[in-house]
């Protein structure tokens, strides 16, 4: 099957506007529990000196920039109420919601600068997939990261290294193309689109063991705060989950001076 076959511009277009649809929402959840402001400074810097460990999510988002730092922290600090309340009946959209979007940027800020830098590959990689060529077109052009556009980045990396393998590598470092060029990023970011997709709904509730599956998917830890605090278990983690985690750590061993 090719590059991205079952991803389209439609799908990338489907994705935006729902994003615009359910703002109000989001914003609505953010309230509920406090205000933007309130919850990235509940998971935010404050908490700082219980971080340890060279692959704890703190350590891995200090390379990030400050706006997605404080998505993630935000996230922090609304998980905290909605885990620990004795309401057996509490609505995980917002985090559910949230988390997407937290990976969706995250891995936008870290797939588009070395994707620029081997552009021609990725495109040539692309080459007579129709639909899938045309989002990988439109995302290097600017447009707004999304899930979709973002499996069909993924997919691209991994058919590039098949032909082009230096080139990828010269961007990626060998362990980062050797990553990509597995099927585990893709299977990974195929189950955080799918919840996703589910929670595009106007009215859809979410369960906890919904936004436990996300975190399993995005970082690898029962929770966002003990990623932050401790990194992903078992660490290690596999190649088919904590696609973020793999992203972030990967970006930093091709960070200069990085061991």
């Amino acid at each position: 099957m090719g590059v991205g076959s079952t991803v389209t511009p439609e799908d990338v277009t489907a994705e935006l506007e729902a994003a615009a649809r359910l703002e109000q929402r989001r914003q609505q959840v953010l309230e509920r529990y406090g205000g933007e402001q309130s919850l990235a400074e509940l998971g935010g810097p404050a908490r700082g000196p219980t971080r340890s460990g060279a692959d704890a999510g703190w350590t891995l988002c200090e390379q990030l920039p400050g706006a997605l730092r404080r998505r993630v922290w935000t996230l922090i600090g609304l998980e905290g109420p909605m885990l620990n309340s004795l309401d057996g009946q509490v609505d995980f959209w917002g985090a559910v919601w949230m988390g997407c979007q937290v990976a969706e940027g995250v891995l936008g800020e870290l797939l588009s600068a070395p994707a620029r830098e081997v552009s021609d590959a990725l495109l040539d990689a692309t080459a007579g997939s129709g639909p899938p060529r045309q989002v990988l077109e439109d995302w290097l052009a600017g447009q707004p990261p999304t899930l979709a556009a973002l499996q069909v980045v993924q997919r691209a990396f991994r058919e590039a290294h098949a032909n082009r393998r230096a080139e990828i590598e010269a961007v990626m470092g060998p362990e980062g193309a050797a990553f990509l060029a597995g099927g585990g990023p893709e299977a990974s970011l195929e189950q955080i689109r799918g919840l996703r997709t589910r929670a595009e709904s106007p009215s859809r509730e979410m369960s906890r063991v919904e936004y436990v599956d996300l975190l399993k998917w995005m970082v690898g830890a029962r929770t966002l705060e003990l990623w932050d605090r401790q990194g992903p278990r078992p660490n290690p983690p596999r190649a088919d989950v904590a696609l973020m985690h793999h992203h972030l750590r990967l970006r930093r061993l091709r960070a200069p001076g990085a061991a």
